[in-house]
């Protein structure tokens, strides 16, 4: 792609339209820069797209990492054209709301007037933000999730719930009050089942959400590929494989899925907007089982993040915690339905053609492609927003 053609071969007819064809593809990117990144739009996400909330505007970009120290909070944030830009201090910046690969973090204000970020979970009448990451490094949502503290937001008041006692004190009164509730619920009252008690409160004892087609935002799609709608959807790994899975139907039905086997039979589900498949453990050696594995971007080119599975992270549907082993961390799914693990050998062999396919991608991203975490994300993230459609 990238070649010099000798003086006696220059052609200025062509040089005059290639030169034309790259003013048109610029002023596209910058169109797109415009109209994506700098159309405020409140409270409506984009697909595939991150965005922060600033001054009560809101500005979508292809990635964000999201830093906190002693001192103060960073947001580094990527445009339509893979230029990186810094945000010191959000805070006293006047960000008050960001959202990472698909999760959401609200500016709360807690205890003693001290404000902090925490991922608004369930949304609705009854408002769930927990704190699910360690601030001490750039976050990318690979930290381990302690959800050390949680927070319920409900008429308009804030109540931190770290017991059972501040369940039956704060969310009781009004959970038995709603008849929709108290038939529909059939979980138990603990704080193993505070989502689930909270979504089928929202979903069912709120005129506005009855009716919607998304009142249900978790769901199954099994082997058939029918798809099947839930109010809760939890889980429970086993050396980072998934052998239960419990979901609360609209109805109020709570129904278990128990053993490898079994929940294999259900490749994909979908629990608060992130989606796992069910994908090859290791894409170079077909036996060695499969996995459901976070899809952590979405779009044409699909990047799967074992850093969960891997580390032993994510905690199961009974508290239990999986070992701790080494594996691979990311894996691709290209158009054809073919997984690639993403090591240096395969971005060059594998990954590159299609990414010099992408001639917006060349030219909005001027830096070396390669496995790194940062640049690879961001590099796939704009290869699905400028080039989202195979080539004709």
């Amino acid at each position: 792609m990238f070649h010099n053609d000798s003086l006696e071969h220059f052609d200025h007819r062509k040089f005059i339209i290639l030169g034309f064809q790259k003013i048109e593809l610029s002023l596209a990117i910058l169109i797109a820069i415009l109209f994506f990144i700098f159309v405020p739009v409140h409270g409506q996400q984009k697909k595939n797209l991150d965005f922060f909330v600033q001054n009560q505007d809101t500005t979508f970009c292809t990635h964000i990492l999201y830093y906190s120290s002693n001192n103060c909070e960073i947001i580094k944030w990527y445009d339509m054209a893979g230029t990186g830009k810094t945000i010191e201090c959000i805070k006293d910046a006047g960000v008050t709301a960001f959202s990472l690969n698909g999760r959401t973090y609200d500016l709360l204000t807690i205890k003693k007037g001290r404000q902090k970020y925490y991922w608004k979970k369930v949304d609705g009448p009854i408002q769930l933000f927990v704190q699910d990451f360690t601030e001490t490094a750039w976050y990318d949502q690979n930290m381990p999730e302690t959800e050390t503290r949680k927070y319920i937001v409900m008429n308009n008041q804030m109540h931190r719930i770290r017991k059972k006692r501040d369940i039956k004190r704060y969310l009781l009164p009004s959970l038995v009050n709603c008849e929709g509730f108290r038939s529909g619920y059939y979980g138990k009252f603990s704080l193993e089942e505070l989502d689930n008690m909270i979504k089928v409160y929202n979903a069912n004892c709120n005129a506005m959400a009855k009716g919607k087609s998304n009142k249900c935002r978790d769901y199954l799609i099994n082997v058939k590929g029918d798809t099947i709608p839930s109010m809760a959807i939890e889980i429970r790994r086993i050396s980072g494989i998934v052998n239960g899975i419990r979901y609360t139907t609209p109805d109020g039905r709570v129904y278990s899925i128990l053993g490898r086997s079994e929940c294999e039979n259900y490749p994909t589900f979908s629990i608060n907007g992130q989606t796992f498949d069910l994908i090859p453990m290791d894409p170079s050696r077909p036996g060695a089982g499969k996995q459901h594995v976070w899809r952590k971007i979405d779009g044409r080119m699909k990047l799967y993040d074992f850093y969960r599975e891997a580390k032993g992270i994510e905690k199961g549907l009974f508290n239990q915690e999986t070992n701790t082993y080494d594996f691979i961390l990311y894996t691709v799914k290209l158009e054809d339905d073919v997984h690639i693990a993403v090591t240096d050998k395969n971005l060059n062999e594998v990954l590159m053609p299609y990414f010099l396919q992408c001639e917006a991608l060349l030219q909005a991203f001027n830096g070396e492609i390669t496995t790194q975490r940062e640049v690879f994300e961001l590099v796939v993230k704009l290869f699905n927003v400028l080039c989202p459609n195979e080539p004709q």
